[in-house]
């Protein structure tokens, strides 16, 4: 099987200071102590992406991703650990990367063109077709601050596939564009996907992940947490998701009923409790689109509030129970 690229223990650290002065101090003390904590982006990471494939990445904020795309386009070096990577890369990380503000879209495009690796003479060649898929011949001779978000991820896309790549690298940026354009890309990521070029792809929607990967990546804490086909490691990462929703939301319940809870109206009716239950009758915070959901509530009414808009009046004292 021919690899696209293979990571062999692969890591990458950061170092965290406290306050501006500790890297002072750091320096000052020539290695003699530390000032700092030692944060892991990335750590143990072994894959093996063969050629020609779409592979989703996948993961809660902090994960890991970006700083991963970030190596494989060579904006950054690992700590640890080694990187093989098979023909040329392309990629979109973060909106804009690497365009100047002040520049025309014009002189962004060269610019990146350059940077990809291409002679003046291949920019100034599909210098055109950039521009005709970006749809922004209207602008492109403005300073690339005047451009909305949408207007800097369409150059910026059209710049990145322009290069035809080997490798093709997509962070979250697709997420900024208009519904056409978000379309127009996609095509274009089949299109490479059809002729055999791999392609990495970070994305927090996971309908697209599911439609778009040939396997999936699901990172945690900096670690593979788990790698397979895109609907098993999409289906874990939401069980993962919803349970710690369910964590957090049982955690927020206690806090609340231990300070009393916040309270707004004018007193009227007291809602004690609110339950949400699944099908099967069991109490759960969080919910699939097309399940069963049943919100049950029990309030107590302490004053008479007949003749309101809500509808039929209620007297007091009473507490009742409303399932719907």
């Amino acid at each position: 099987m021919m690899l696209a690229l293979r990571a062999h223990d692969l890591g990458k650290k950061y170092e965290v200071f406290r306050r501006p002065a500790d890297r002072l101090k750091e320096l000052l003390w020539a290695g003699r102590r530390s000032f700092h904590e030692d944060l892991w982006a990335l750590r143990h990471l072994y894959l093996e992406v063969p050629r020609g494939a779409t592979w989703g990445i996948i993961g809660p904020n902090g994960a890991g991703k970006s700083t991963f795309l970030k190596i494989v386009t060579g904006t950054t070096r690992p700590t640890c650990g080694t990187l093989e990577v098979s023909g040329s890369v392309s990629g979109i990380l973060e909106l804009g990367q690497g365009f100047e503000a002040d520049f025309s879209g014009r002189s962004n495009v060269l610019m990146n063109c350059s940077i990809l690796g291409m002679s003046r003479a291949e920019a100034m060649e599909r210098f055109e077709s950039i521009v005709d898929f970006a749809e922004l011949w209207a602008v492109i001779d403005q300073p690339v601050r005047t451009y909305s978000s949408g207007m800097y991820l369409r150059l910026a896309f059209a710049v990145a596939v322009s290069l035809e790549p080997d490798i093709l690298v997509v962070d979250e940026a697709l997420a900024v564009g208009d519904e056409y354009f978000r379309g127009k890309c996609y095509a274009r990521i089949n299109d490479f996907r059809r002729r055999g070029k791999t392609i990495l792809f970070v994305s927090h929607s996971l309908g697209v992940v599911r439609n778009l990967c040939d396997r999936v990546v699901l990172l945690k804490g900096g670690e593979v947490a788990a790698q397979g086909t895109a609907q098993e490691v999409a289906d874990l990462y939401l069980q993962m998701v919803h349970a710690q929703d369910e964590s957090r939301t049982r955690a927020a319940d206690r806090r609340g009923a231990a300070s009393g809870g916040p309270r707004w109206g004018d007193g009227r009716i007291e809602v004690r409790e609110v339950r949400s239950l699944d099908a099967s009758g069991a109490e759960r915070h969080s919910f699939v689109p097309g399940e069963a959901l049943t919100v049950e509530a029990r309030f107590r009414v302490k004053a008479d509030v007949s003749g309101r808009s809500s509808g039929s009046g209620c007297s007091a004292p009473t507490e009742p129970t409303c399932v719907g």
